[in-house]
C-alpha cells in the first residue's frame, strides 16, 4: 500500500511520525515500512530493527525519528509492505498522519483525503461448453471459472453471469451443480 501526499510543513531532525489505519486495516499484519522524500532517501522500518513502533490497540505505527532536515516541497511517499486490503471494493476510511516534535508536540496533522480503494478482482474463464452443440438444441452449458483473487466462503458470495440477448434461459432453468472453493 502506497501512501503519498504532501508534507504539511517542513520537518525537523528528531521529529516523530505516526500513521493511523482506518478500521478497515490492521495494523498486526505490518512487517515492514519504506518511505521516500520523508526523512530522505528511502529508508526501511521494522519492529525487529527497533525503528517501527506498532501500537495494536491504537491500530497505528510510529516511525524511528526523523535524522535530517526535510522541506515540504517535495511529495513523501509511505509503502506499507504486507497490508491486507478489505476484502470488498469500498474506499477506505482515511489514514491519518499525525507528526509532532521531538518532545511530543503536535506540529501537524493529515486526517482526512488519505483514502484508498481496492481493485475490483478478476474471474477468468478457464473453459466453456455445452453438452449438445447442435443449433437450436438445449444443452447444459458447464462454465469453469478462476477468480485470480482470494474469494472467501464465510462472506457468502453470488455469482452472476449474464447471457447474451440470443442465449434463452427458462426461468428456474438455470443452477450451480457444482462448486469448489478452498479456504484461505
Amino acid at each position: 500500500m502506497r501512501l503519498q501526499f504532501y508534507l504539511p510543513v517542513p520537518l525537523n531532525p528528531g521529529c516523530q511520525v505516526t500513521v493511523k489505519l482506518p478500521e478497515q486495516y490492521k495494523v498486526r499484519e505490518v512487517k515492514r515500512i519504506r518511505t521516500l522524500n520523508f526523512f530522505g532517501n528511502v529508508r526501511s522500518y521494522t519492529e525487529a530493527a527497533g525503528t517501527l513502533d506498532i501500537d495494536k490497540a491504537e491500530n497505528s505505527f510510529k516511525i524511528a525519528p526523523c535524522k535530517d532536515y526535510r522541506d515540504n516541497k517535495s511529495v513523501a511517499l509511505i509503502i506499507i509492505d504486507s497490508l491486507l486490503h478489505y476484502r470488498y471494493v469500498t474506499k477506505s476510511d482515511s489514514f491519518q498522519i499525525h507528526i509532532n516534535s521531538e518532545d511530543d508536540k503536535n506540529i501537524a496533522r493529515i486526517q482526512s483525503g488519505v483514502t484508498f480503494k481496492p481493485k475490483m478482482g478478476v474471474i477468468g474463464l478457464v473453459s466453456a461448453s455445452a453438452e449438445n452443440e447442435v443449433v437450436s438444441a438445449k444443452t447444459p452449458i458447464t462454465f469453469v471459472l478462476q477468480p485470480q483473487h482470494a474469494i472467501y466462503s464465510n462472506d457468502r458470495p453470488n455469482l452472476v453471469i449474464e447471457f447474451p440477448n440470443a442465449i434463452k434461459v427458462a426461468a428456474g432453468n438455470c443452477k450451480v451443480t457444482k462448486l469448489m472453493m478452498t479456504s484461505a
